[in-house]
């Protein structure tokens, strides 16, 4: 897969994002804020790991947690803190079975 295609996709995304939250358009966030949480997933995907499947969990683990924290409710607040808890657990854990080489 090429990488460059969705760190661009990104890249045109975060901008769509910013001028979204300078100008208060919420449709606008709602779907820049998911394409580019979405293009680090395609990007994981191309990466070549050991353990990418964990990874590959945290990625989207934390495209549930941003979309989450699109609400102004409480619940899917909280809902998306522990998305983000999850997802650094799975990374802890490629990590981990990476091993260390010092």
């Amino acid at each position: 897969m090429n990488l460059q295609v969705p760190m661009l996709v990104c890249a045109v995304a975060v901008a769509l994002l910013l001028l979204a939250e300078t100008r208060q358009v919420t449709p606008l966030k709602i779907v820049s804020k998911t394409i580019a949480s979405l293009a680090f997933v395609a990007y994981g995907y191309g990466l070549d790991g050991t353990d990418h499947p964990w990874f590959i969990a945290g990625l989207i683990l934390s495209v549930g947690g941003d979309l989450a924290l699109l609400s102004h409710d409480k619940k899917a607040f909280l809902g998306g803190l522990v998305s983000f808890l999850f997802a650094h657990v799975a990374y802890t854990v490629g990590f981990l079975r990476l091993g260390l080489d010092v």
